[in-house]
């Protein structure tokens, strides 16, 4: 069974359809000689719907275009592209007051950083993994309520996600790695991460 389905409209009187499957998915470019925008669907690794949009220069340039913006189904997703959007007063501001709300000891946040590590190259257990799962789907309110009970865990996800900037590291995937150097999983985040990925080895608990 199909999982995305496309269609197009012009001057034929029937409509081109295509579909494609949640493996490959499905892209569509529609343009001129000099202008153009093209759409990519996918399934991202956690199983949410995801589109990229990209500004193209039309027939007479190459379909891989700009990057514009993303449209998914993951809600933590959704908040990454929001906060990407923000000035940089406004970014710096927002991420500030975010670690304010969600910081904890560093260890904790260390712990926390292990744990989402694990959780990314699918070697969590059923719990943390539904946990990790909670976390990027909370609004802000529960995502607080979260941190009380799992404020490593929160912290982690926050800082990978640029939603938090930590006072020393800063914030996003070279935040979340420089935090993680000094914990026993560093030759893995060396080697792998923030490539990571399905084919990715598994961690080992010593250099």
């Amino acid at each position: 069974m199909s999982h995305f389905y496309g269609s197009l409209h012009g001057t034929a009187k029937t409509e081109a359809t295509r579909r494609g499957g949640a493996k490959d998915g499905l892209q569509g470019h529609i343009r001129t000689c000099n202008l153009g925008v093209r759409v990519v669907a996918s399934v991202d690794r956690y199983g949410f719907d995801h589109f990229e949009v990209y500004r193209t220069g039309g027939s007479n340039a190459s379909p891989q275009g700009e990057f514009l913006f993303d449209v998914t189904t993951a809600p933590h997703t959704k908040r990454q592209s929001e906060v990407s959007t923000l000035e940089p007063r406004t970014l710096e501001r927002y991420t500030t007051q975010r670690w304010a709300l969600l910081q904890c000891a560093d260890e904790t946040l260390t712990a926390g950083c292990e744990r989402w590590v694990q959780f990314d190259f699918h070697y969590a257990g059923h719990f943390h993994t539904a946990l990790f799962r909670a976390i990027a789907l909370a609004d802000d309110d529960n995502l607080l309520r979260l941190a009380k009970g799992f404020p490593g865990e929160a912290a982690a996800y926050a800082v990978w996600s640029g939603q938090a900037c930590h006072p020393v590291y800063g914030s996003g995937a070279e935040a979340f790695r420089a935090i993680l150097l000094a914990s026993p999983w560093r030759s893995v985040l060396l080697r792998e991460y923030p490539k990571g990925g399905d084919e990715a080895n598994e961690p080992s608990q010593t250099d």
